[in-house]
């Protein structure tokens, strides 16, 4: 796993240089990987053994990337702050009765779990307006361990299922969206975006 996740990211990194993107060197992107230490407490402070697709990324990754709808990677700290403020809504009762209210046919496909918002859930990357990837430990009875899902928390459009079944394909997406040019690019700016068509100017 760790050399298949190594080549991931080499790859990844490969195509920002295609691309001229310099955001991903500078020194506000770019972070230290994960130390044993780190998970070991990130683990004991969420009470879940990390998926080991998570623990090999966060161990291996020192980039905040920019993964499609600009959702930049978390650190070990990211995680457990994040993790931890989504707990304390729970706990406040902040979503009691969102599931009821506001049902936009989020679970129909029973990959995840019908609640708002879960502990179970595990961040991993975040865009800036709070909406997060996560690695799901417990799905729904149509999912799977390991599978991403998307939590909108912007404007209250609550968890959704998505295509990735791990963090494994999640990753060699963002580099398959880079390759296939659907990107929009301004200047050394790059924003990699699955809904944008692929444009040969900018394919691989």
């Amino acid at each position: 796993m760790e050399a298949k996740f190594k080549q991931l990211l080499s790859d990844i990194s490969a195509e920002y240089e295609r691309f001229g993107d310099t955001q991903y060197k500078q020194d506000w992107n770019n972070f230290e990987p994960a130390t044993d230490d780190q998970i070991a407490a990130l683990e004991k402070a969420i009470g879940i053994d990390l998926p080991e697709e998570l623990k090999t990324f966060l161990k291996l990754n020192t980039v905040r990337h920019g993964f499609t709808g600009n959702f930049g990677a978390m650190t070990a700290e990211d995680i457990k702050r994040e993790w931890e403020m989504m707990k304390k809504l729970v706990d406040d009762g902040t979503f009691d009765g969102w599931v009821e209210r506001r049902d936009g046919g989020n679970w129909n496909s029973g990959q995840i779990k019908k609640e708002w918002w879960s502990t179970d859930w595990i961040p991993f990357a975040v865009d800036g307006c709070g909406n997060l990837f996560c690695v799901d430990t417990a799905p729904g009875p149509n999912g799977k361990v390991g599978q991403i899902m998307n939590m909108e928390n912007q404007d209250g459009q609550g968890p959704y299922a998505t295509e990735w079944d791990s963090l494994e394909n999640f990753l060699s997406a963002h580099l398959q969206y880079m390759r296939e040019g659907r990107v929009m690019k301004w200047g050394e700016d790059l924003e990699v975006d699955r809904y944008s068509p692929s444009n040969p100017e900018f394919a691989a």
